[in-house]
C-alpha cells in the first residue's frame, strides 16, 4: 500500500505523508531541504545522521515527489 500524501496548505514543497505501518503516523516531508528532500521519519533521520548522506531519501520522500509530479 502506498503512503497517503497531504499537501501542507500554503507551503509549497511541504507534505504530510502517512506511514504505511499500523500506527498511521504522519511525517512531515520538505522537498526543498537538503539535496533530495527531508523527512521526519526515524528511517530517514537514521540514514542522514549515521552516514551523513546528504542525498538520502525514504519512501515518504518518494511518495511526496510522486504526488507533486501527479503520478
Amino acid at each position: 500500500m502506498e503512503p497517503q500524501v497531504f499537501p501542507v496548505a500554503g507551503e509549497l514543497g511541504r507534505f504530510h505523508v502517512q506511514s504505511s505501518g499500523s500506527c498511521g503516523l504522519l511525517y512531515l516531508v520538505d522537498l526543498d531541504e537538503l539535496v533530495s528532500g527531508w523527512c521526519g521519519c526515524p528511517h530517514f533521520e537514521y540514514k542522514v545522521a549515521s552516514r551523513l548522506v546528504l542525498d538520502a531519501e525514504c519512501k515518504h520522500i518518494r511518495a511526496a515527489r510522486a504526488y507533486e509530479a501527479g503520478v
